[in-house]
């Protein structure tokens, strides 16, 4: 990673710097604004359910209140009803009246609360008085009879309420679900027990207490205890139980609250406040992602201002990217254009920053470098031109007087054909050593130097070695340096061949190798030591006799000439062989 963002450009690196600067305190932001914004809505949504919670429980212990007071009058009612019915002849027409008035009386009780659903009376005939016929239907008189023995089994005069119960059939008011109190009724003057009144509250009732808070916010009332629930805007959940582990604890135990619940694979804020009148709960039930919804919308307000932020940044680290980079990008370029090579070029930045500064220095350098390279090409032209004239006058005084040496022998020795055919390669030898002062010749013209060259030396050495030549035409007519072939023949000669045993041979040969030429001198002389090798192209490297070129000012001038691709190879196996590679571009050959 370090090596990625040390090579990486200057101008992502700018952008890459910016980017954690940004992001990383816009999303930590985003994230405290949201986890705060969260909270809040969630404590106001809990106060405000509280407080409806509160609400709700003081309008519900109002009607409980209500119905206990409404209970206790009618039982005042009844009794004085009941004694003055008494103190009458028991006739029909008594009876009659005295169901009439405790109609009226149980219809009034209903009038003046209107919490109260219904009324019932049921004296110790089991004659029933009720402001429903609802109530005097076989089916209603199972629910009668167990509320009127569970009062009388109370030795107190007190209220009792029964649980919320069923009826097989809805009443009038398509009801089907009430909440019972019933009292004994007894009278004031000789404690003589009449009967039991009951009075009945709609479970549709309490509900309207909570159908319409909370509504907005999708907020679920209703009121349970641990039996299950006992009141709900949802019918199908009245008198159902309670399935979730959750909800149950809280309803079990005293508990009163909020806290986070799990509930059907949905999160949602329950709170719970308790009915101490009966000992139920009043239970409310909140999704969280309703609570949350504002949050979803500041969130996508924040998410788009920090992509409006993020792009905004961008565009300025673009910016100053390219304010800093562009003149680095230019200056670079111009490196880039000195490293291969072109020394003409120069910075065209002006800026008198640390760039600018840079460019300048940069500029004087080049301009310095162009002076020094003008002043070492002078100086290394003139150092190989005097290189040269001091080889070539040392080769031809040496290679001169020997041969001449040859002839004047084998004229005397009346060789005379011989003599003559070494005093035509001597010429033709020299004519293209001169080469009217021409540095480069076609490798047919060295060809047939090196021929003329091993004409003499054969005719010295004709005992120590054979020579053999093959260069194809296509290879002859390409260009080549003068005098590269013959000083390389001549140290086969001399340092191969001449000091072995037994007769030699040299060979030389040429081909094409893709756009190169490649000739080879091989000679089966006594080879060259490995450890040697490397030194034939160390300074100045002459032979022994002082009569040739170095392996190394050969390798240099066709460096020097044709580039540092191309030179010399040397491959040797010491005591049997040795092969100098000659590689060339092919110049001319297409011509």
């Amino acid at each position: 990673m370090k090596r990625w963002f040390r090579n990486t450009p200057i101008r992502y690196k700018i952008i890459i710097v910016f980017l954690p600067l940004i992001i990383i305190p816009l999303v930590l932001v985003g994230l405290f604004t949201n986890s705060i914004y969260t909270r809040v809505l969630i404590s106001k949504s809990i106060q405000t359910v509280e407080d409806d919670s509160d609400l709700i429980i003081t309008q519900l212990n109002s009607i409980l209140k209500v119905t206990e007071a409404s209970i206790n009058t009618l039982l005042l009612e009844i009794d004085r009803t009941e004694r003055e019915v008494e103190q009458m002849n028991a006739t029909d027409k008594n009876e009659l009246l005295l169901r009439n008035v405790l109609q009226t009386k149980l219809s009034l009780a209903t009038m003046n609360f209107e919490d109260i659903d219904s009324a019932v009376f049921v004296d110790f005939n089991h004659n029933i008085y009720a402001t429903d016929d609802f109530f005097t239907r076989g089916s209603q008189f199972p629910f009668i009879n167990e509320t009127m023995n569970k009062v009388m089994t109370i030795p107190t005069i007190q209220s009792v309420w029964f649980p919320m119960r069923k009826t097989a059939e809805p009443n009038k008011n398509g009801e089907t679900f009430f909440l019972t109190l019933a009292k004994k009724v007894m009278n004031t003057e000789t404690g003589d027990i009449y009967g039991v009144v009951l009075l009945n509250i709609r479970e549709g009732t309490i509900a309207n207490l909570y159908r319409n808070v909370g509504e907005t916010d999708n907020r679920d009332y209703y009121i349970a205890s641990s039996e299950g629930v006992i009141s709900s805007v949802n019918k199908e959940r009245v008198l159902k139980p309670i399935m979730d582990e959750g909800l149950r604890n809280n309803i079990i135990t005293d508990n009163s609250g909020a806290e986070l619940l799990e509930i059907n694979g949905e999160d949602k804020l329950v709170t719970t406040a308790s009915i101490s009148h009966l000992g139920w709960k009043l239970m409310s039930e909140t999704p969280l992602s309703i609570l949350t919804k504002e949050t979803k919308k500041v969130s996508r307000l924040l998410f788009y201002i920090c992509c409006i932020c993020l792009i905004c940044a961008l565009i300025f680290a673009g910016l100053l990217s390219k304010m800093i980079v562009n003149p680095l990008i230019k200056l670079t370029a111009t490196m880039n254009q000195i490293k291969r090579g072109n020394f003409q070029v120069r910075s065209p930045i002006v800026s008198e920053d640390e760039v600018g500064l840079v460019a300048s220095v940069l500029n004087q350098m080049i301009n310095r470098i162009n002076e020094l390279v003008v002043d070492i090409s002078i100086q290394q032209k003139k150092k190989r031109e005097m290189e040269l004239a001091l080889i070539q006058m040392q080769i031809k005084p040496h290679f001169l007087y020997n041969t001449l040496d040859l002839i004047y022998v084998m004229t005397r020795a009346g060789e005379y054909k011989e003599s003559e055919n070494a005093t035509l390669a001597l010429a033709r030898f020299y004519r293209t050593v001169l080469s009217q002062g021409k540095e480069i010749i076609t490798i047919a013209d060295e060809i047939n130097n090196v021929k003329n060259y091993l004409i003499i030396q054969h005719s010295r050495y004709a005992d120590i070695f054979e020579y053999e030549i093959n260069i194809p035409d296509e290879v002859a007519k390409s260009e080549i340096l003068k005098l590269t072939l013959q000083p390389l023949v001549e140290n086969s000669i001399y340092h191969g061949l001449k000091y072995k045993v037994t007769p030699g041979k040299v060979s030389i040969t040429g081909y094409l190798e893709e756009e190169r030429i490649i000739i080879s001198v091989l000679d089966t002389g006594i080879g060259i030591p490995a450890e040697k090798i490397k030194s034939l192209f160390s300074e100045n490297n002459i032979s022994e006799t002082g009569s040739s070129f170095g392996f190394k000012s050969v390798d240099e001038r066709i460096k020097l000439h044709f580039g540092e691709a191309y030179g010399l190879s040397v491959r040797s196996e010491y005591g049997s062989w040795t092969e100098v590679r000659i590689t060339l571009p092919n110049v001319g050959g297409n011509d």
